[in-house]
């Protein structure tokens, strides 16, 4: 297995320092709070409806000490960092990933029906052969999987310059969080190994993977994306748990936190997908309001109760219900069941750390947007309910670095029953 610290050090060449001029922090925070609204969020009317209520009414997120982090991730699922990766380093990465989208043009037209193509198109970099299971790992070349015309989901090569730089960064400030953090993602097993292998100790000792690195690019125009959750919470917090003890470095210890541990029947729901995992944004230029398109997320709903909300009831219902009464009815009794389970924003948590009960009972919306600067972080258990936010700005390309991490062992087990693509060599996993 290979050290991330060691394989991106090696990569890191170089560069030349790039100068921001930038608006001060006190002056982004005060042009957001400006622009807030009612708290009176409606839960009628479309889905896209909907949705633009609560990016209207929404609160910039704020800022979390490191050493609240894990804390924080465990009660909302979402924390943001401020001036985590220097600026110059995100500038310059910004700059590579706006050229491999360039790039990319040569061999592919920008389509819908290019974007909703299974093909993924290389178009930087020599091939690359090395194959991680159950993940989206890259090393050599940038791939574009984007999803629409306006939106870009471009995995990087772990070994570009700029790419291991920025990763670097990022990952010795924030490992301590996320490795006290992970204590909190689901249990995954083979069938063939539940209950057998990996015991609750060893998967406490052993380092995270590394399972997903990419970029998000939102372009003008681009529409905000459906409320939804990278993975879905399968089993109740409060049943088939164990005892987790996970300690991040500088003692980020977090006691005896109950991990909700998934047996075969989930494996069969999650088995060819992404392992359950925190995430991690980091900015790459200043997105100043949550009209520069940034994330969107409802803290609290990392949860099977939310979950069962969405994803089992007519809370996305496209058309609200409009066509039949009743149907109204529950559609607006289950967003406000939804919007019941928010958290308050972190800064809202109490002197003895503990959060004020659930509800909207706090300044703006249910919604906080990750209104950064350039250089800021943000971790989210990609179980949170969140959404892209629509770009209206003229000119601005919102570009956002991401990577995420799992469990030891989680993605091989969902990947047992794959064959390695042909031509491709298995590699060890990444090792955080």
């Amino acid at each position: 297995m290979r050290c991330l610290f060691t394989a991106l050090t090696v990569a890191i060449l170089e560069s030349e320092v790039y100068g921001l001029t930038c608006p001060s922090r006190r002056e982004l925070n005060r042009r957001t709070t400006a622009r807030l609204k009612s708290t009176d969020v409606p839960t009628s009317g479309t889905i896209e409806e909907w949705q633009e209520s609560l990016a209207a009414s929404s609160v910039p997120l704020e800022p979390t000490a490191l050493s609240e982090g894990a804390r924080v991730l465990r009660s909302h699922g979402v924390a943001r960092f401020n001036g985590i990766v220097d600026p110059a380093t995100c500038t310059a990465l910004r700059n590579d990933v706006l050229q491999f989208l360039t790039t990319s043009k040569t061999a592919k037209t920008n389509t819908e029906a290019d974007f909703n193509s299974d093909v993924s198109s290389p178009f930087v970099g020599e091939k690359d052969l090395a194959y991680v299971p159950g993940t989206r790992v890259r090393f050599k070349e940038a791939i574009d999987v984007g999803f629409a015309p306006s939106r870009h989901d471009l995995l990087l090569p772990l070994e570009h310059p700029s790419v291991a730089k920025a990763m670097a960064e990022a990952s010795r400030a924030l490992k301590p969080v996320l490795e006290a953090a992970a204590a909190q993602l689901p249990r995954v097993h083979h069938p063939s190994e539940f209950a057998s292998q990996l015991d609750s100790h060893s998967l406490d000792s052993q380092p995270l993977e590394v399972v997903e690195l990419a970029a998000l690019l939102s372009r003008p125009g681009a529409r905000h994306q459906k409320l939804h959750g990278d993975y879905q919470r399968l089993v109740p917090e409060d049943v088939s748990t164990e005892a987790s003890t996970r300690v991040g470095r500088g003692g980020l210890a977090e006691g005896a936190v109950k991990r909700p541990v998934e047996g075969p029947a989930e494996w069969e729901l999650r088995k060819g997908k992404l392992p359950p995992r925190l995430v991690c944004f980091v900015c790459l230029q200043n997105v100043p309001t949550v009209q520069h398109g940034g994330t969107l997320f409802l803290p609290g709903t990392h949860t099977y109760a939310a979950h069962q909300l969405l994803y089992k009831g007519p809370a996305l219902a496209a058309n609200g219900g409009d066509s039949n009464t009743e149907a109204t009815a529950d559609v607006s009794a289950a967003r406000t069941a939804l919007l019941s389970c928010v958290r308050p924003n972190p800064s809202a948590l109490s002197n003895a750390g503990e959060a004020p009960a659930t509800g909207i009972n706090f300044g703006g919306g249910p919604a906080v947007c990750a209104a950064l600067q350039c250089g800021d972080c943000l971790i989210y258990d990609a179980s949170v309910l969140h959404w892209g936010g629509a770009n209206v700005m003229e000119d601005f390309q919102r570009a956002v670095l991401y990577f995420g991490v799992s469990l030891p062992g989680a993605a091989a087990s969902l990947s047992l029953e794959e064959p390695i693509p042909d031509g491709c060599v298995h590699v060890p996993p990444v090792l955080l």
